[in-house]
């Protein structure tokens, strides 16, 4: 990673940003504070990589090639360090900024906090049961979201620099970017209208719950080898044997029903027992750990994630990563254009499936890259591929439709890889090595090529081969046990946030090595990936968490009111509407309490930070009455206007239908088939992200890229299908 070791970056940001510098700290960049810079016990966590500090702003604004800001318009121009200020001083610098909803827009102005992020990002209205407020993530999760945004930006922006000798601009929305980390969402609502809300610890796709053991509680799931799981249960007298239930689909929409029959017979098993019979079954099964056991966990042990330096020669880069440079090839010289995207001329092969690995595709994507989607003959084709969840995943790439289970067709796959930049892939660890392409062999076919492994848990450790989804990580690595509130059951997240995450991940790996020029292999473990989101959470638990449960109480600072407030619902909608609060300062909380007027809100008990903070159980109750008549929406609109963090807990419909400065910000793209996906959080200002073309049909491409990239003509192509080598 030599040529990142050349980059100075200078920190001028606080805690929202903090998570970015540590990033390319962890990829070798010279990274040192300037100015104001995050304060507390996180520092340790944030910056323990860090190089000595700059003398002064100005002079890293002379040295450094990349600059991390963090703030509203007139905060940064209050601090002389707006874009604008900083683009005219020097042309070459890449700029990197963190606000709360970006940098345009109607609401460019308004305050933010971790919460407030969350909640206006969609983050937050599928966590919690229905009888219960939303919840927060455990850990500053906007703000790790936002800096693996930023730090993606920033090296997609050094990559055109190189090109060019121009800078840009990275404006990272802390809305935008939770928005980027929602797994579901937007597509459901475009797919079929649904609207998801809270359901405690059942996801969204019906596939997953917690469930009580003889000793605590077990994740679940009857997605799998469903034959294995129906013979385990029916040894024990359990019977699963429904003929409705042969279908998938059913048993993801009965999976209530499931996971009840299946608590019956778990209640009186330890978790241990189950969840080990249930991996030798090939069955998702884990436990629900605290953050203290996630600490001692065997695998992020053995993988050396918690030490300084990491065993052989590999390293973590970033977010659970590790490298392998295995050689000096040259890097395939790509022809571009200064107005082309960051990643145009790459060439990636896609063998990626579920989420967390199309989620790593579509953003190198949208930048810019020829992504070639490797699909099977026997893929749903009648599922909705264009726009909804799968054009959301994989709108951009290019599907072609190999049968991987014929010599020819894996001979067609080599062919295609010997002229690719990127493989990614996330299968189970021994699936390529079956199929004969382990690392020595593809690094025979193309020693230049950077292949991204990125199975749950990682290529070597004990559980190296343990089955794992989404919440089977979320489960371990403390989310699903801490994120519930006081007196409370656990709720953890209720989607896939580790695939989001993974995904990012990934792609930030991908465009580093890219950038080196010379090949690599990329051993991430989604596990690690999830666990490093946690920050300074996973060595030091969140403020004032009772008996494990998070709440929503403040991770940041010792203030109240910090949470999510019941607002009125509308006579015409089945919906519940909330909103976020969270007073950071003394000045916020007289704002709120002019806003409130009510007398309880002039009581000086309330004047300071740590008097509403140890009695911030009553003040929440306090604040609960006042807005519970009142419509979310204006709430937020009143205290934005005076200065204080809020933020409507945003569903499909509020962010897709109701919030306006979405919309003008671009959050949303429509493709040249009038289908509307998500568009990327990474903007830059100059070589923005493009999500131009759909989701692909299936096979769609397949004669194309075989003729272009192989050579094929229509006499071997129609043989190949009517063999059904390809489709």
């Amino acid at each position: 990673m030599t040529s990142l070791e050349t980059i100075r970056v200078a920190d001028c940001a606080g805690l929202a940003g903090a998570y970015c510098g540590k990033l390319l700290a962890d990829l070798g960049m010279r990274v040192a504070r300037a100015g104001r810079a995050a304060e507390g016990p996180e520092c340790e966590w944030y910056g323990r990589r860090y190089a000595p500090a700059f003398a002064s702003i100005d002079t890293a604004l002379g040295e450094a090639d990349v600059v991390v800001t963090e703030g509203r318009p007139s905060e940064l121009r209050a601090r002389e360090l707006h874009p604008d200020a900083l683009q005219a001083r020097r042309s070459d610098l890449v700029i990197a900024n963190i606000s709360p909803f970006g940098l345009s827009g109607p609401h460019c102005e308004w305050k933010g906090a971790s919460l407030v992020a969350a909640a206006a990002g969609g983050m937050m209205s599928t966590n919690g049961w229905p009888d219960e407020p939303p919840l927060q993530p455990l850990g500053l999760q906007a703000y790790h979201c936002a800096g693996l945004v930023a730090a993606l930006g920033v090296l997609l922006a050094l990559r055109v620099r190189d090109r060019t000798g121009a800078g840009q601009l990275v404006d990272v929305s802390l809305q935008e970017s939770a928005l980027g980390f929602v797994e579901h969402l937007t597509g459901s609502f475009r797919q079929d209208g649904t609207i998801h809300q809270r359901a405690g610890t059942v996801h969204w796709t019906g596939a997953f719950a917690t469930i009580p053991a003889a000793d605590g509680e077990v994740l679940a799931t009857h997605l799998g080898d469903w034959d294995a799981l129906r013979a385990w249960l029916a040894a024990d007298g359990v019977d699963l044997a429904e003929p409705r239930w042969e279908s998938a689909e059913n048993r993801r929409r009965d999976g209530a029903e499931i996971f009840d029959r299946m608590a019956r017979w778990a209640k009186t098993r330890p978790v241990g027992e189950l969840v080990e019979q249930a991996q030798l079954r090939r069955l998702a099964f884990a436990p629900l750990c605290s953050l203290a056991e996630c600490e001692r966990d065997p695998q992020l042990t053995a993988r050396g994630f918690f030490a300084d330096s990491p065993p052989a020669n590999d390293r973590i880069s970033v977010a659970g990563a590790r490298w392998r440079s295995p050689g000096a090839a040259s890097a395939r010289h790509l022809t571009v254009t200064d107005e082309q995207r960051a990643l145009a001329g790459a060439r990636v092969i896609d063998l990626t499936w579920v989420v967390a690995g199309p989620v790593a595709t579509r953003l190198l994507a949208d930048h810019g890259a020829e992504v070639i989607k490797i699909e099977h003959p026997a893929t749903d084709r009648a599922s909705e591929r264009r726009g909804g969840i799968f054009g959301n995943l994989n709108r951009g790439k290019k599907s072609v439709v190999l049968d991987l289970g014929e010599a020819r067709g894996l001979d067609l796959l080599r062919q295609l890889i010997a002229d690719a930049d990127v493989l990614v892939e996330n299968f189970s660890p021994r699936v390529l090595d079956n199929w004969g392409l382990g690392d020595d062999a593809l690094q025979r076919l193309n020693p230049r090529l950077v292949v991204v492994h990125m199975s749950g848990f990682g290529r070597f450790g004990p559980r190296r081969d343990w089955v794992s989804y989404g919440p089977v990580l979320q489960a371990l690595s403390g989310f699903t046990a801490h994120m519930r509130h006081p007196g409370g059951r656990a709720a953890g997240w209720g989607y896939s946030f580790s695939d989001m995450v993974a995904g990012h991940a990934a792609a930030l790996s991908v465009v580093a090595a890219l950038r080196q020029g010379a090949g690599a292999i990329v051993d991430l473990s989604q596990q690690e990936a999830l666990a490093s989101m946690l920050g300074p959470a996973m060595f030091s638990s969140p403020l004032a968490m009772v008996d494990g449960a998070l709440g929503n109480v403040s991770q940041e600072r010792a203030d109240a009111p910090h949470g999510v407030y019941r607002c009125r619902d509308r006579a015409d909608e089945p919906r519940q509407h909330w909103c976020a609060i969270a007073v950071g300062s003394d000045d916020e909380w007289r704002a709120l309490a002019v806003e409130i007027d009510e007398e309880w809100a002039r009581d000086p008990r309330y004047d300071r930070a740590a008097d509403r903070f140890a009695d911030r159980a009553t003040l929440d109750d306090s604040v609960a009455r006042w807005a519970r008549g009142r419509d979310a929406a204006a709430v937020v609109a009143a205290l934005q206007r005076v200065g204080v963090a809020a933020a409507v807990v945003a569903d499909a419909r509020d962010l897709l239908l109701e919030d306006a400065h979405l919309r003008q910000r671009g959050a949303w793209s429509v493709t040249e088939s009038g289908d509307e996906v998500d568009a990327t959080p990474v903007r830059l200002s100059d070589t923005p992200g493009v999500c131009s073309a759909p989701g692909p049909l299936l096979g769609e491409h397949t004669d194309e890229v075989l003729r272009q990239l192989v050579g094929l003509d229509d006499d071997e192509l129609g043989r190949l299908r009517r063999a059904g080598v390809i489709g």
